[in-house]
């Protein structure tokens, strides 16, 4: 059964670059970045302990967070958004299933 806080990497990719897409936050740890150093287009990089101090402004789209597999650090974060009564999902497989995602674009 899918998890309902996960977004598949096809429904994201169909997202992106359309009024639509959601926030996309990359709370991938720094060394995880340093052997894959790319990006989903629109996503911005913050490490996730940066989440608290993220939700004190108004969030305008739905949030997705994605780290390296989709595990811990995306769902924490989630889990986080999800305490303080918001709304996120994470990008289930994180950027390994993005990047082996077909038609998949990544911002180097």
């Amino acid at each position: 059964m899918p998890n309902a806080h996960a977004i598949t990497p096809i429904d994201l990719c169909r997202l992106v670059g359309t009024p639509a897409c959601p926030e996309i936050i990359d709370v991938t740890s720094d060394e995880d970045f340093a052997l894959d150093p790319h990006l989903i287009p629109g996503a911005t990089r913050m490490a996730h302990t940066g989440v608290a101090q993220m939700l004190k402004a108004p969030v305008k789209n739905p949030l997705i967070f994605v780290c390296q597999k989709g595990k811990k650090l995306s769902q924490g974060a989630v889990a986080y958004v999800h305490s303080a009564g918001g709304t996120a999902r994470y990008l289930e497989g994180g950027n390994e299933a993005w990047r082996n995602t077909e038609g998949a674009p990544r911002w180097d």
